[in-house]
C-alpha cells in the first residue's frame, strides 16, 4: 500500500473543508490525552443538568488541539475548546493532537465500514489508538490478569513524552507503552503521572484522576471523519497531547519537532502496527450490551483451577448483576434504542 501522509489539519484546511463545516472544530477528548496532559473543558450550561462525573457530561467535554499553521512570528495556531483559532508558544504541550490523514485511492478500498452522524458527516474506523480508561472493576480484573501472566505482550507500542507530567518547555524524554492482549482486546498499562500543576480531573468512567495509580486503558478502532468531496480524514476526537511543536530556526511544521513525532511515531503506532485479532471494527452503538456479553466470555474463560478463580468470579459476577440491574431499572432493552450499527459497504 503506498504511504498514508498523516499531519495536523492547518487553519485554512479547517476553515474551507466541507466536513468542518458541518461537524464544527470543537472537539472531544480521550482519556489517554488527558493523563498525557491535556486539558478537557465543559459548558457551564451542563454543569446545572448533572455533576461533573455524569457519564454523558464527560464526553461532551472539549479541549484545544494543534494546527500545523506557523505564524510569521513563530508562533503555532490552534484551535481552542470552544471552536476558535488562536495563537500559541510552540514550547506549549498541553494542546491535543488531532491527526489528519490525505488517503490513498488503495487505502479508500479499505474503508468499508461506515456510519453517518447527526450531523451529517460519515464516520469510519481505520487504525487502533489508546483511547478510554477502563473502570474500577474492569481496571482490577486487568490487573489481576497482568499479575498472574494471563495477559500476552503484543509487540505493539506507544510513544508519550513524560516531560508532559512537568510541563517542560525543554527537552524530551520519550517513552513507550507496551500494549497487552486480554482474551478478545488489547489494553495499555499506565502509572498516573504526577503533574507539577496539581490538577484533578475525572476520566470517562466518572472516576477521579489520582497521580501514581496503575490504569488500564482500552486500545480501540479510531474513529475519523470523512471529508466527501476530498477524501480527508480528520481524527474525531484529540488522541495524545504533551507534545511541543519546537520549532527550528525554520519556523515551518515539516521541520519541527512535532512533524517528525507524528511521522516517525504517531502515524505508524496507528496505522502500521501488527494486530491480533483486530479485523474488520464496526462503531457500536449498544456499548452496555456488548460490554455485558465480553464480561460473560470472561466468565466462562476462567480456569476453575486458577488460585483467584473464586474471587474473579465474584468480581465480574456482581459487575455483571449491576448492569442488568440498571437497565431493568431503566426499562432498556436491545430492541429500544441500543442497536447495532448498519454496516454499509463501499
Amino acid at each position: 500500500m503506498e504511504k498514508v501522509k498523516m499531519s495536523l489539519p492547518s487553519v485554512e484546511e479547517l476553515r474551507q473543508l466541507e466536513v468542518f463545516q458541518k461537524y464544527g472544530l470543537k472537539m472531544n477528548v480521550t482519556d489517554f490525552s488527558l493523563l498525557t496532559g491535556g486539558q478537557a473543558y465543559q459548558l457551564k450550561e451542563k454543569v446545572a443538568l448533572g455533576s461533573e462525573a455524569d457519564p454523558q457530561i464527560l464526553k461532551e467535554r472539549t479541549s484545544s488541539y494543534w494546527t500545523r499553521t506557523v505564524t510569521e512570528e513563530g508562533n503555532v495556531s490552534y484551535i481552542n475548546h470552544l471552536g476558535y483559532d488562536n495563537i500559541s508558544s510552540p514550547k506549549e504541550r498541553y494542546h491535543l493532537i488531532r491527526p489528519m490523514l490525505y488517503p490513498t485511492e488503495e487505502l479508500l478500498q479499505h474503508l468499508t465500514v461506515k456510519r453517518v452522524n447527526a450531523q451529517g458527516v460519515i464516520e469510519v474506523p481505520y487504525g487502533f489508538y489508546p483511547q478510554d480508561a477502563l473502570d474500577y472493576y474492569e481496571n482490577m480484573q486487568l490487573e489481576r490478569a497482568y499479575n498472574n501472566n494471563q495477559t500476552k505482550e503484543t509487540g505493539n507500542c506507544y510513544t508519550i513524552d513524560e516531560k508532559s507530567y512537568l510541563f517542560s518547555p525543554f527537552g524530551t524524554h520519550l517513552i513507550k507503552l507496551k500494549e497487552y492482549q486480554y482474551l478478545e482486546n488489547c489494553y495499555i498499562r499506565l502509572k498516573t503521572p504526577t503533574f507539577s500543576d496539581g490538577r484533578f480531573f475525572n476520566l470517562s468512567n466518572g472516576q477521579g484522576y489520582c497521580p501514581e495509580r496503575i490504569q488500564w486503558l482500552k486500545v480501540s478502532p479510531v474513529v475519523w471523519l470523512m471529508d466527501e468531496p476530498t477524501g480527508i480524514l480528520v481524527s474525531k476526537r484529540g488522541l495524545l497531547s504533551g507534545i511541543a511543536f519546537h520549532l527550528t530556526e525554520n519556523t515551518s511544521y515539516e521541520t519541527s519537532m512535532m512533524a517528525q513525532f507524528i511521522e516517525s511515531h504517531l502515524s505508524k503506532e496507528i496505522l502500521h502496527g501488527t494486530r491480533i485479532e483486530h479485523t474488520s471494527p464496526v462503531i457500536p452503538q449498544n456499548d452496555v450490551f456488548d460490554k455485558l456479553t465480553i464480561l460473560e466470555k470472561r466468565i466462562r474463560a476462567l480456569d476453575p483451577a486458577a488460585i483467584h478463580f473464586k474471587e474473579e468470579v465474584a468480581i465480574l459476577g456482581d459487575y455483571v448483576a449491576s448492569i442488568r440491574g440498571q437497565l431493568e431499572t431503566e426499562g432498556i432493552t436491545p430492541q429500544n434504542g441500543f442497536q447495532k450499527v448498519k454496516v454499509v459497504q463501499k
